[in-house]
């Protein structure tokens, strides 16, 4: 069952990466402004140097800016590439058939995860009804011995 699911996700993630890669397009932007580095720090304290640049780029008659991550020695003029929407509005560069192998694994890992929590949950609801109603039995048990001591008739 889990298998089919992440069949039927790998399959249906193909479909709509495609499409969506389809609609996406690389262009050439133009570093517009000189870069900036800025030095953050990681989780563990290590120096992490990052240059950001502002891009200007035109695609289909409409012209669009952004501020992105260039490479350290990046220079105002230099161009970069940018992914661009057909609206040429920048987007995400396109995801690679990968994308959809992870996303099919992980929804059969989901679903697989689910089944086997759900049949442990029965497991332990189950048994702990049967422990209350031993349990139970035995109250009814003792109080029966105490009622009618040994040798003291029924």
């Amino acid at each position: 069952m889990a298998g089919a699911a992440g069949t039927a996700e790998y399959s249906s993630a193909q479909v709509s990466i495609a499409a969506e890669n389809a609609s996406k397009t690389d262009v050439a932007a133009t570093i517009s402004d000189d870069p900036v580095t800025v030095v953050r720090s990681d989780a563990a304290g290590q120096a992490i140097p990052r240059t950001d640049a502002t891009v200007t780029w035109t695609y289909g008659g409409h012209t669009g800016h952004t501020v992105i991550a260039v490479a350290g020695h990046a220079h105002r003029g230099d161009t970069v590439p940018v992914w661009v929407d057909r609206d040429g509005r920048q987007t995400d560069p396109p995801l690679d058939a990968d994308a959809a192998a992870s996303r099919g694994i992980g929804a059969g890992v989901l679903l697989l995860v689910a089944i086997w929590s759900s049949a442990v949950a029965l497991v332990v609801f189950t048994h702990r009804q049967i422990l209350r109603l031993h349990t139970a039995e035995w109250a009814r048990e003792w109080r029966l011995l105490t009622d009618h001591p040994l040798g003291q008739g029924r």
